[in-house]
């Protein structure tokens, strides 16, 4: 885990994670509590190419999606204002990306344990990466030392919905220096 930049909040919030570690969903509600918009970066990708991701993937091939994705963080990270962000599991992949969103961003590491993941998504069709468990475990494997180089901040996801999503706002709220009362500008810090 990085340390946190002088002014952590100035930037987008982007949340990063495996697949099915509640990035979208967390992010959603979130980005509703703090006043923010909210991208998805999958379904930026999705509407640009008209595809669903597993129908990019099996069409276009990996390397196509993740130039797509690389796109669709760098428009969203060099957007004007703020919002939430939910990256691709895959988006640390590419140094590149992480060096763009740690620029520009906050990166909180969306920590989930892999048997709770493994649990909701091992039959879901529309993740075209995860294709059983040992896959998943692989892949956190794999990518869970580059979350953490890549966060600013690691949020454990292992308790309710409503629990996480409050540990989260408070990661981002009054004593990191962002205010909800300001519509989601950082609050000048003494």
């Amino acid at each position: 885990m990085n340390p946190m930049p002088a002014r952590p909040l100035d930037g987008h919030i982007v949340l990063i994670g495996l697949s099915g570690s509640g990035k979208s969903t967390l992010g959603r509600l979130v980005a509703q509590k703090l006043r923010l918009p909210f991208v998805d970066l999958d379904r930026v990708a999705e509407e640009k190419l008209g595809m669903s991701i597993r129908q990019i993937f099996e069409r276009k091939g990996e390397k196509f999606f993740r130039d797509a994705e690389a796109e669709a963080a760098r428009d969203a990270v060099l957007s004007p204002g703020r919002s939430v962000i939910a990256t691709g599991g895959g988006v640390v992949l590419r140094p590149e990306n992480v060096r763009l969103l740690r620029e520009n961003g906050f990166l909180v590491f969306l920590d989930r344990p892999v048997e709770a993941i493994v649990k909701d998504l091992v039959d879901d069709l529309s993740r075209p990466l995860v294709t059983g468990a040992e896959k998943l475990y692989e892949m956190e494997r794999t990518r869970r030392p580059l979350y953490l180089d890549a966060a600013h901040r690691v949020l454990r996801n292992e308790a309710g919905l409503a629990e996480t999503l409050d540990a989260l706002v408070a990661l981002l709220t009054p004593k990191a220096g962002f205010s909800l009362e300001s519509g989601g500008k950082l609050e000048e810090e003494n």
